[in-house]
């Protein structure tokens, strides 16, 4: 069967498992004797002409059959080209499909409400019957570039998912070779001297720590791969701080507390995922309170404070957490968001960040982590929120239906 390849002017192309049929035209025009012009000389290019008399039958037919292409005629009853076309391209299954107009108006006005309805191209009647095939083929060649494009960018996504995959298995493999042999470790401990309380304890602590690490580390990183949407429900920023705070708790022994600098709009309530949100602040937390204690002599001072704030693409919630460490180490500053990069000497550490990044992203946010003028490093989160929604009629953060 012919491809639109043997068809299409210019460089060459490799036809994809998409490509591989002959392209289909829709022609539409109350008259008949152009319809079938059209019909005879798309036929002899090689092309499939579907057939439509008004605009109401061009959309049925172009919903139904997804051309390749349309030809429309502007001037027709019970529903005219423009109405047609801007139907069209309001629904999402036929607004990437080329429209061209075939009309008899030749003035600017008529081109530019034709163009601005979503047409491509504009012929005036009477129509060259070549000069349209040109114009014809020179639109499915460009709509089969746009296509090969967006396969492109989808085989780059599944390289770079690949690559990530690659990562994340030999640093898994190392850190997990690591937890193991430090429980094994703990076991040699305790088999040496079973009649030791105090050494057997200091074994079976030891195993348990390393154990729980090991389920840590598996959590992490199965949640580095969840790409699912995220189970929005309204929260209150004052809610988001106080439930990552109630966490890290849990997860740190903090010698000091952390000073929260709550603004204004710490009642301010938007959609969020808690179970992606919460965990990813305690992860920026962890980092900087560990940030802190690294340096000698240091009392962790951190810092957390949150705003609301308008921004060209809208209002956003900020949450900016700050430490008195030394900063982003200049080893890793480049790679600080990939995972199993840190340098801590901890065993299974290196997933906190690019597990908070990633949990942010899914909520359409960013998260930041920069050096600090005066000493310190501060991490942003921002987070994209929709127009608050009175106290009363909001559902808790932390709760499923």
């Amino acid at each position: 069967m012919a491809s639109i390849y043997d068809y299409l002017p210019g460089p060459e192309l490799q036809p994809g498992p998409s490509s591989r049929r002959a392209p289909r035209v829709l022609v539409v025009d109350d008259q008949p004797i152009n319809v079938k012009l059209l019909e005879r000389k798309l036929e002899r290019e090689g092309m499939v002409p579907l057939l439509a008399e008004n605009g109401r039958q061009c959309v049925e037919i172009a919903r139904a059959q997804q051309p390749d292409l349309i030809l429309l005629d502007v001037m027709m009853p019970e529903m005219d080209g423009i109405e047609a076309c801007r139907l069209l391209h309001a629904c999402p299954d036929t607004r990437e499909i080329p429209i061209i107009f075939i009309t008899a108006r030749s003035d600017k006005e008529g081109k530019l409400e034709g163009l601005g309805a979503g047409a491509v191209d504009y012929i005036v009647k009477p129509i060259d019957l070549d000069e349209t095939m040109a114009r014809v083929r020179t639109h499915l060649q460009m709509r089969e570039y746009h296509r090969e494009n967006l396969a492109l960018q989808e085989r780059l996504s599944e390289v770079r998912r690949l690559a990530l995959v690659g990562q994340l298995t030999l640093g898994l493999s190392h850190n997990l070779n690591n937890l193991l042999g430090i429980v094994v470790g703990y076991v040699d401990l305790v088999r040496s001297a079973p009649e030791n309380r105090a050494l057997v304890e200091r074994g079976v602590n030891g195993m348990d720590k390393g154990l729980r690490r090991i389920g840590d580390v598996i959590a992490q990183v199965l949640k580095l791969g969840e790409h699912g949407r995220p189970d929005l429900h309204l929260a209150s920023v004052a809610e988001i701080v106080a439930a990552s705070l109630a966490a890290l708790r849990v997860r740190c022994e903090l010698r000091d507390e952390i000073a929260v600098v709550a603004g204004e709009d710490a009642d301010f309530r938007f959609h969020t995922d808690a179970s992606l949100l919460v965990p990813a602040l305690v992860n920026v937390l962890v980092n900087a309170v560990e940030a802190s204690a690294r340096v000698a002599g240091n009392r962790a001072r951190v810092h957390l404070a949150t705003d609301v704030i308008e921004t060209a693409e809208g209002r956003r919630v900020r949450i900016r957490v700050t430490d008195n460490g030394s900063g982003v180490d200049a080893r890793v500053a480049d790679a600080i968001f990939e995972p199993f990069i840190s340098v801590k000497a901890e065993v299974g550490a290196g997933f906190g960040l690019p597990l908070a990044r990633h949990a942010v992203a899914r909520l359409g946010g960013t998260l930041t982590l920069e050096n600090q003028a005066g000493g310190g490093a501060v991490a942003t989160v921002s987070l994209p929120v929709s127009e608050p929604v009175p106290l009363a009629f909001s559902r808790h953060p932390f709760t499923r239906d």
